[in-house]
């Protein structure tokens, strides 16, 4: 039974709530710019500010988030991840992670616009919370990638025992545990991190792989597999040979376990593998394509196609498994595959259909080179019909065997040279060719941020190998050439083809939400002389961009009578870029060698080993 005391206080109680809100409701109808009560935006308090002072808050956060970065740790070792790593050469930066400020705006006037009543209800009465997440881009493939590079040692496969030849005589070498990080907790983490602006660092979760053959497991077997790989191997191929000797032979042996038994045998996947490093690269030779140019209107093949080879590992290690005997000296063929170059028969070209076009004005030294080896590596190939065109295939190895010139990547505090500077206006010129030729476009992908190479904003495209790539479709029914021409600051690309009647329609991009860049950055390095100063490209503003595609062709639907056409939107997102500055490190005069300075020199030491430990740093864009 209800007691008529408690209802009579509950009912008092709401009265109380209510008079409450009757009063304070003029005063409140005056203070609609306010948030509501028990908001939060990630860890950050915002009940009742105005809307202007919450997001300035907020990006005072993102700024102090982006710039000290994330910290991953393992082995008590710490690595920081920047949010950006910059570059001497725009090609070679990019963002890591980033906060999507254009989005603040509409977040908190979505709260802003809660009526009176209910923002009575979370002030004064016991409701929960809200807390507002924040949006970010994480480039998880670059995260990986310098979490690898920083710890080559983390991920192991697990290695099975095995036999191995140490003076003279057959050995058993113990088996070793393997060991994977756990990327799904790890990037959680990761996430839950930029959920919250926490600064904690984050571990490195290892998922343990044990290996199937153990130490134990060969006890006895030591004879036998003495007795398998004693005869000596000699692999031939033309007028080449090359001894294998016992050592080598044993490292291919494998155990299996059949009926509580253990059986040796060769492993054919280890035989394939020590094909690949150790004798493949003295007979690959890599097949040249033909190259044409056009001259006086005429079609010259000025590199005619070359022959290549390459070793057969699969084959040849199959081939040496059925032909060894364990009682004779043996020999063994290679089995050595001819790539011939592509056939070209008559070329029916007849007209530029597309010619793309950009501006490198202010490039280094360097970035020309580059852009010279890079448009070299594609003037003259043939596109057939129904040919998907790779740029990341077509240029081939991007490092200094193929002539290319590194430049300085800034990662946190280090300066690393990588390869590839000057690609991207590769990249950006053939994807504009391919859309002046009305080709379907199958893979582009624009830069992080905006980039004056590029201009204007959206017409760009990026690479970098395996990915981003530019793929598109020869879907004419004749060869396309690709002609490259540099003229001082400009190059061209022109496609050579026969013209089908097809018309394109390229609109004019639309640059919209427009956020301002972060302040300066200034990073010190050994890299550079004491005092000198390096910039990077100005500062740039983010924006998203679009613009329209439409290919209008020649032939007409049969149902509608009109002529066929396709339209694609190419929208882009670019963040805001800081301008990054590297200032070369001062160099310091050596200590006194007292003691007392002695002492001091230590405890420096030690502050700056500690102080070091951050000075490490490290992409597919997933949208939280």
């Amino acid at each position: 039974m209800i007691n008529k005391k408690t209802t009579i206080i509950s009912v008092s109680s709401l009265l109380i709530v209510f008079l409450i809100i009757i009063i304070t409701n003029q005063k409140i109808q005056t203070q609609t710019n306010k948030l509501p009560a028990k908001l939060y935006f990630a860890n950050i308090n915002i009940s009742e500010l105005s809307q202007n002072e919450a997001q300035e808050l907020i990006m005072r956060k993102y700024d102090e988030v982006e710039a000290h970065g994330l910290n991953l740790e393992y082995n008590n070792k710490i690595i920081n991840i920047p949010s950006v790593a910059s570059s001497l050469d725009m090609d070679l930066a990019y963002v890591i992670f980033y906060f999507e400020r254009d989005s603040i705006s509409d977040t908190l006037n979505d709260y802003n616009n809660f009526n009176n009543l209910y923002r009575l209800i979370r002030k004064y009465l016991p409701v929960k919370a809200i807390t507002i997440k924040p949006r970010f881009l994480v480039d998880e493939s670059r995260i990986k990638e310098y979490v690898l590079k920083s710890f080559p040692e983390i991920e192991l496969e697990p290695e099975n025992a095995s036999f191995i030849f140490i003076e003279n005589e057959i050995n058993i070498q113990k088996e070793k545990r393997g060991q994977k990080i756990n990327w799904d907790k790890v990037l959680s983490e990761i996430h839950s991190r930029l959920n919250y602006f926490s600064s904690a660092p984050i571990i490195i979760y290892l998922d343990i792989k044990n290996p199937e053959i153990y130490e134990r497991d060969l006890f006895g077997l030591e004879n036998q597999a003495d007795k398998i790989t004693k005869k000596p191997l000699y692999l031939k191929h033309k007028n080449k040979q090359w001894l294998i000797k016992q050592a080598d032979i044993a490292s291919w042996l494998s155990i299996e376990k059949r009926n509580n038994n253990f059986d040796l045998s060769f492993d054919q996947k280890r035989i394939a593998e020590y094909l690949e490093k150790k004798i493949s690269p003295e007979i690959n030779i890599e097949a040249k394509s033909n190259r044409f140019e056009i001259k006086d209107n005429k079609i010259n093949n000025w590199q005619p196609g070359q022959k290549g080879q390459s070793l057969d590992t699969n084959l040849s290690a199959e081939n040496i498994i059925k032909n060894y005997n364990i009682d004779q000296v043996n020999s063994s063929e290679l089995i050595v595959k001819v790539t011939e170059p592509e056939e070209v028969g008559s070329l029916d070209i007849k007209d530029i259909i597309g010619v793309g076009h950009s501006n490198f004005a202010g490039s280094s030294a360097s970035r020309r080179h580059n852009i010279e080896i890079g448009f070299a590596a594609i003037h003259g190939l043939i596109i057939k019909p129904e040919e998907e065109f790779s740029l990341v295939k077509a240029l081939g190895n991007i490092d200094a065997n193929a002539g290319y010139l590194p430049e300085l990547v800034i990662k946190g505090n280090e300066t690393i040279p990588e390869y590839g500077g000057g690609l991207c206006q590769v990249a950006t010129t053939l994807f504009r060719s391919a859309l002046a030729s009305g080709l379907p476009i199958t893979a582009r992908k624009n830069h992080s941020y905006r980039v004056s190479y590029y201009e204007p904003a959206g017409t760009d495209a990026s690479v970098y190998d395996p990915w981003p790539d530019v793929k598109f479709i020869n879907d004419t029914d004749n060869d396309i050439l690709i002609q490259a021409k540099i003229e001082k600051n400009d190059v061209y690309l022109d496609f050579w083809g026969t013209k089908d009647g097809r018309i394109v329609e390229i609109s004019e991009p639309v640059i919209y939400d427009i956020v301002a860049p972060p302040p300066k950055k200034i990073i010190e390095t050994d890299k550079l002389a004491p005092g000198k100063i390096k910039c990077t490209e100005n500062a740039h503003n983010g924006a998203k961009t679009y613009f329209d595609y439409t290919v209008i062709y020649s032939d007409v639907d049969e149902e509608s009578g009109e002529k066929e056409q396709k339209y694609t939107r190419f929208n882009s997102t670019y963040v805001p870029w800081q301008e990054i500055c590297l200032i070369g490190k001062e160099i310091e005069e050596d200590p006194s060698e007292d003691s007392s300075n002695n002492v001091n020199k230590v405890d420096t030491e030690n502050n700056q080993e500690s102080e070091n430990q951050d000075n490490y740093t490290v992409e597919t864009i997933n949208e939280t």
